[in-house]
């Protein structure tokens, strides 16, 4: 752990199927959250933590919608002078009206803002500005002390009333707005939207240091899982370029092209193995991965689009390990259409003899770190699945393929 104090709070509020729970599976790097498209799923207050070494560096309250705010507006107003906080006007609230089953959303949802440092408000874009519907959120808002980012999220990507949004909200003078795709969220959306947060010229130091700490560890944590990520690789690249597969050779003579098959099948396994892998450690426990591409003399056709610094990390180390420089691939002009052709050089590779070697009764199938067409089809395949894992979104709930 890079600092030791307690973890920044979230309270992450809003109107029911706004996509809030969406949205803390992509903060945490967790897919366990529960999501659901029916309005109502979250009933009560539950806490996430976004965990670096198993330490809390974060947590987030998830929480039911509103269900009464005119009546806790109006709480807040009429005790307003009474009461000389208004943690302490909120906490009032939860005790005159607890055996009020009404309340019982609303509650949680105090209960949450309390115990926050800081307040996530999330609007559905997709749907217009009512004041008439989300006023008194909004008026409830204005009372916080804490600070406060409006998170827009857009559930239907035909329909965008952000601008209108932002010319409302100017009026409640929330200006600290940021789009999330829970979806497809990546690191530096997040980062982003923490540092909207920090602020260094502050009065409230306490609070910009625990923001700043929380920002620095995502970034060692990304960077960590990276290299991690690479070292993988690096293993099963070894591991694939070593399979061999002894049969008769009288099967082989029968039919050699089921005999090579064999070997898709266990460079199949592998590739399958390191697959879980990296799913498991870039933060998804349920989301299915399902490759479909069990042969590899097709066209590779998509673009690897890590970034600079991902492939020269990645290729650095897999080289170390492996023994060889991907650096001619994956780190120079023109590279991408060396490996997209690449694909259609293995119908040779299984086909020209290189694959096997026959002896009076056995016949040996194996690959070879040698040969490059294969390294390159495997290499590609795997930095392909990578760069889908680290983009894919806790939050989207679709097999990754």
């Amino acid at each position: 752990m890079i600092y030791n104090t307690k973890p920044v709070t979230f309270a992450v509020i809003g109107k029911p199927n706004n996509g809030k729970s969406s949205i803390i599976s992509a903060l945490t790097n967790d897919d366990r959250i529960k999501i659901a498209d029916e309005i109502g799923t979250t009933k009560e207050i539950v806490k996430y933590s976004y965990k670096y070494k198993n330490e809390e560096v974060c947590c987030f309250y998830d929480t039911p919608g509103f269900e009464n705010a005119k009546k806790v507006l109006s709480h807040i107003k009429y005790k307003k002078n009474e009461i000389p906080s208004i943690k302490s006007t909120l906490e009032d609230f939860i005790k005159v009206f607890l055996d009020n089953k009404s309340t019982n959303k609303d509650r949680e949802i105090l209960k949450a803002i309390i115990n926050s440092d800081y307040i996530a408000f999330v609007i559905d874009i997709s749907d217009k500005f009512n004041k008439n519907i989300i006023g008194y959120e909004l008026d409830i808002l204005k009372e916080l002390t804490q600070p406060i980012i409006i998170l827009f999220n857009q559930r239907d990507k035909n329909k965008d009333y952000s601008l209108q949004w932002e010319e409302n909200l100017k009026q409640y003078d929330f200006t600290n707005i940021h789009r999330i795709n829970p979806l497809n969220s990546i690191r530096t959306n997040i980062i982003h939207i923490l540092k909207s947060l920090y602020s260094p010229d502050s009065q409230m130091f306490n609070k910009d240091q625990m923001i700043k700490n929380v920002i620095e560890t995502y970034n060692i944590d990304y960077e960590e899982k990276l290299n991690e990520t690479a070292k993988k690789i690096a293993h099963y690249l070894k591991d694939a370029l070593q399979i061999k597969i002894t049969t008769t050779r009288k099967k082989l003579e029968e039919n050699e092209s089921y005999v090579i098959e064999l070997i898709q099948k266990e460079i199949n396994k592998t590739e399958k193995k390191i697959q879980n892998e990296l799913s498991k450690l870039w933060g998804y426990h349920e989301v299915n991965v399902q490759d479909k591409r069990e042969r590899y003399n097709h066209k590779v056709n998509k673009k690897i689009a890590l970034s600079k610094k991902e492939k020269a990390v990645i290729a650095a180390i897999i080289g170390a390990s492996s023994g060889w420089s991907l650096d001619f691939f994956i780190g120079v002009p023109g590279s991408g259409a060396l490996i997209g052709g690449a694909g259609g050089y293995i119908t040779g590779y299984f086909s020209d003899g290189k694959l096997y070697e026959i002896n009076t009764k056995n016949a040996t199938i194996s690959t070879s770190k040698k040969d490059i067409d294969l390294s390159i089809i495997l290499v590609t395949r795997i930095l392909e699945f990578t760069k889908t894992i680290i983009t894919h979104g806790h939050a989207n709930r679709t097999a990754v393929t």
